[in-house]
């Protein structure tokens, strides 16, 4: 087992000190004693080496991206490693190993799954809207996580700021119905796009032109799912459209990463989607960050 210590110095900051712990039973008192092996150090600012790494064995290699990934959380309150509260938690032994070898492969493929990092982001973003609930139902604002240096309004920005995007990707449902085809023959295509992705459904006409705000919703509040972004993308690519001409290019690749993350490596993600829409170089970091992002909840969401 794994233990991170900290020594801070002045001149270089805190200072991570790696040690396996070994646990023993006192042949005379028959009481647990531990020992430990220092198995390396390096400065929290500057990030530990491939040879620090080498020496660990796969368990250890998540405790310590777990105990960083926590370090990294407490900085956007103003606080630094060694100042952290320790709290654990208790799991079932198997998963926590699944847990280990997920990580590995998840590691091998590109894809981010650090435990640690993901239940802390996820009880952030919990407790945000759970406060907004709150103050809504009592009619004033309690303040619990302003009080802890917690901006607990970022979270309804972030998905005004989605909900925004969104609406303007409904382009590529207008997009649609601009063709030089029959609606019928698109809403056809539609469902055969969809078949590839596991949707069975029938999408009539008056779905497509309520998908383009082309007519009333029966229900204005009810967002589009991302997979019907995904299969309009598909019928423009296949009638000669380019859909980032069209919507935003990191919407579409979000919309496509989606659909497509079980299928390719996130490396190869990248270079598909570039090569398929013929990204143009300024568009390719907005892009790739899309992409990324939908990959680092694959761990999370099932899309």
């Amino acid at each position: 087992m794994l233990e991170v210590r900290t020594f801070r110095s002045e001149r270089k900051g805190i200072r991570i000190d790696l040690y396996r712990k070994y646990k023993h039973i006192d042949p005379n008192t028959k009481k647990v004693k531990f020992s430990y092996k220092q198995l390396g150090s390096f400065p929290l600012s500057e990030g530990y080496s491939s040879e620090a790494v080498e020496l660990l064995q796969p368990d250890e290699i998540v405790q310590l991206q777990n105990w960083l990934a926590e370090a990294h959380f407490g900085e956007q309150f103003n606080t630094e490693a060694d100042a952290l509260g320790k709290y654990t938690i208790r799991i079932p032994e198997p998963l926590y190993e699944a847990f280990i070898r997920l990580y590995l492969e998840a590691k091998r493929l590109d894809i981010d799954f650090i435990p640690n990092k993901i239940m802390l982001d996820s009880l952030l973003r919990t407790a945000k809207l759970v406060q907004h609930k709150i103050d809504k139902i009592n009619g004033f604002n309690s303040g619990i996580l302003e009080n802890a240096g917690v901006k607990s309004d970022e979270i309804l920005s972030d998905e005004k700021k989605q909900s925004l995007l969104d609406e303007e990707s409904k382009t590529l449902f207008k997009a649609l119905l601009e063709l030089n085809h029959p609606i019928g023959k698109i809403c056809t295509e539609l469902e055969e796009a969809a078949k590839q992705y596991g949707k069975v459904k029938r999408i009539p006409p008056p779905q497509l032109r309520e998908w383009a705000s082309d007519i009333s919703s029966r229900n204005p509040n009810k967002r589009v799912k991302k997979w019907c972004y995904a299969i309009a993308i598909d019928v423009l690519h296949k009638h000669g459209i380019n859909p980032i001409t069209i919507a935003k290019p990191e919407k579409v690749a979000e919309y496509w990463a989606i659909q497509h993350q079980e299928k390719y490596t996130l490396k190869k993600a990248h270079e598909v989607f570039i090569k398929i829409f013929d990204v143009p170089n300024n568009d390719k970091s907005a892009v790739i960050d899309a992409i990324t992002n939908v990959y680092k909840k694959v761990a999370t969401i099932s899309s």
